[in-house]
């Protein structure tokens, strides 16, 4: 007998198909030359058979992660022969207390969950011993949230959201590294591997936690909720600038992104981490206590959003320009402005008139980045920031997670995370 599993394109995406047939026992040598060949071309350049540590959040985004395992994700997983250790969270910080501890003899970490499950792993890795060993396994996403931005930085806008691609992306994905920030808070130093977020995105995102029955479409109220109310978020932002110029910072960009190959130097851990040091603990922060080469950002502003991903969810390419592995983080600081509604949607939109269509436009170009041109968004790419709030409260989103209403300061690590993908960070974004 022989049985042949490929992943298929369908209308809604990806589906498992098996074929089977019978051969000839005369011809037993050829029919395996034939299927070791065919294996070798499908495998070419990855590793079959991948040793997979899986964690569910049964209850993240909709609720599905374990339906989607048990009748899209662990067929693919079968068909591909990885044996797999599966975990399914039961209470608050369980993933984050396995993987803490947890042996590191695995070829992936795979989680079905948001990006908070993601976020967990990420931060149980720096509390360990072994924080640099335990870095160097990649940590990938099956999208069952709500935004699933990592996923969508993994294998693209299409396929982000489709369980099966990221399935095959688990199976067959390329080692790449990612860049990792360094939130300290008081004498609390968080990971943070996508963004952070203060003001206005921040209430769109953990104002909304009520409404995760509904999916993405609860960013949408949120949204709409939030530019009719049009608050300002008063605060003290301090700024590293590496890069501030948007029309070279699409340059600098597009030249990166021209020349982005998966080699073997692409795929080495950059000098910014130092893998010779005896220690395989946290590196230690650069910019915490250092009191040169910060500029005040003096301007109202509505919300400060900062993150390492292009996209944060399907809808919204709030970080154009980011490259992944580049060693800078992407600050967006919008300036709050004096006319309410009408305004924001029409800057919005780069129009001058409001109706429903234009609403519409408006929300299409910001899943192509469209809001990076408009002038009263400031973008810098940074070293470090920090940054103090002056409410007495508010929401402060890390990876979409919810901490303290209190001062921070980030700062990047290049390359200090690992994952699996299509071997180059960079989505397309098209100038004005």
């Amino acid at each position: 007998m022989l049985r042949i599993s490929l992943l298929r394109k369908r209308r809604k995406g990806l589906a498992l198909y098996t074929a089977e047939g019978t051969f000839d026992p005369a011809e037993k040598e050829t029919a395996r030359g034939w299927t070791s060949a065919l294996m070798q071309g499908a495998y070419e350049g990855c590793q079959p058979k991948r040793r997979l540590k899986i964690m569910i959040n049964p209850h993240g985004g909709s609720g599905k992660a374990m339906s989607v395992f048990n009748k899209k994700v662990k067929p693919v997983f079968d068909a591909a022969h990885c044996p797999m250790d599966v975990l399914v969270t039961e209470r608050h910080k369980h993933c984050y207390e396995h993987a803490k501890a947890m042996g590191l003899d695995y070829d992936a970490v795979v989680v079905l969950s948001g990006d908070g499950l993601v976020h967990e792993v990420f931060n149980a890795f720096a509390d360990r011993g072994d924080a640099m060993d335990a870095f160097a396994l990649p940590v990938v996403q099956i999208p069952t949230g709500s935004a699933n931005g990592f996923s969508i930085a993994l294998i693209g806008l299409k396929a982000g959201f489709d369980v099966c691609a990221a399935a095959l992306n688990v199976i067959k994905g390329k080692p790449m590294k990612l860049d990792l920030c360094s939130v300290q808070q008081g004498e609390h130093r968080i990971i943070s591997f996508m963004s952070q977020a203060i003001g206005m995105m921040a209430d769109i995102d953990l104002g909304t936690e009520s409404m995760r029955w509904m999916g993405e479409a609860r960013f949408m109220i949120g949204f709409l909720r939030e530019v009719g109310l049009n608050r300002e978020c008063p605060m003290k932002l301090e700024v590293k600038i590496a890069a501030q110029d948007k029309q070279k910072m699409v340059q600098a960009y597009r030249l990166s992104r021209s020349q982005a190959e998966v080699s073997t130097s692409h795929q080495s851990v950059s000098t910014d981490v130092d893998t010779q040091s005896s220690s395989r603990s946290m590196p230690a922060l650069q910019h915490i206590d250092d009191p040169e080469g910060w500029t005040l950002i003096d301007k109202p502003l509505a919300y400060v959003y900062a993150g390492k991903l292009p996209y944060v969810s399907r809808d919204l390419m709030q970080f154009p320009v980011a490259i992944c592995d580049d060693g800078y983080i992407d600050i967006v600081a919008q300036e709050r402005v004096s006319q309410s509604l009408r305004y924001l949607l029409a800057t919005l939109t780069c129009l001058s008139k409001v109706s429903r269509v234009s609403l519409l436009r408006g929300l299409d170009g910001a899943a192509r980045g469209t809001p990076y041109w408009r002038p009263t968004q400031l973008y810098f790419k940074a070293k470090a920031y920090r940054l103090t709030p002056y409410a007495a409260d508010g929401y402060l989103a890390l990876d979409g997670e919810k901490y303290p209403y209190k001062p921070f300061q980030v700062e990047v690590h290049q390359r200090l995370g690992s994952t699996l993908g299509r071997g180059a960070w960079y989505p397309e974004f098209h100038s004005r």
